[in-house]
């Protein structure tokens, strides 16, 4: 096989590569322009926010 054959066999593979990258991100369930990855901290601090939003709205409507 000479260079250019090389050359282009690499091109695909890595094409293939980039796909099956996209497609996993997609079946996912995350849109592969998303990068969402959260850590623990954030995580809870969000749950903390709901938590004090969700206990002022029922504290208020008694």
């Amino acid at each position: 096989m000479d260079d250019e054959a090389k050359t282009l066999l690499r091109e695909i593979r890595d094409l293939q590569r980039e796909q099956l990258e996209l497609t996993r991100k997609i079946y996912s369930g995350v849109p592969p322009w998303l990068n969402w990855r959260f850590s623990l901290r954030q995580v809870l601090i969000a749950v903390t926010v709901v938590a004090v939003v969700l206990g002022t709205l029922v504290m208020i409507n008694r």
